[in-house]
């Protein structure tokens, strides 16, 4: 094994991809996805009202992960906490 992986996103050619993860129907901020034995994930993310994201991963798995402001900290403690696929926080850095 190479030790290689693959993370992106992805955009057109949706032929080969799981039909149960395309046609699911999602509400806002929800994931859902399916994992091989093998650990290959195919996720799809809903972020705003009219889009959804597909993602693939070797290595990461289907987790949300908190997500600070802009500032680094929670503006007010009873605010909820604003969350993300741990996919989409690893490919903005």
């Amino acid at each position: 094994m190479r030790k290689t992986h693959l993370v992106g996103t992805i955009r057109r050619n949706r032929k080969y991809l799981p039909k149960k993860v395309l046609n699911r129907k999602l509400n806002v901020n929800e994931l859902y996805g399916l994992e091989t034995a093998e650990g290959k994930v195919v996720s799809k993310w809903k972020p705003k009202k009219n889009k959804d994201v597909l993602m693939l991963s070797t290595l990461h798995d289907l987790e949300m992960s908190p997500v600070p402001n802009k500032r680094g900290r929670q503006v007010l403690p009873e605010l909820p906490v604003r969350v993300k696929p741990t996919v989409v926080l690893e490919l903005k850095n």
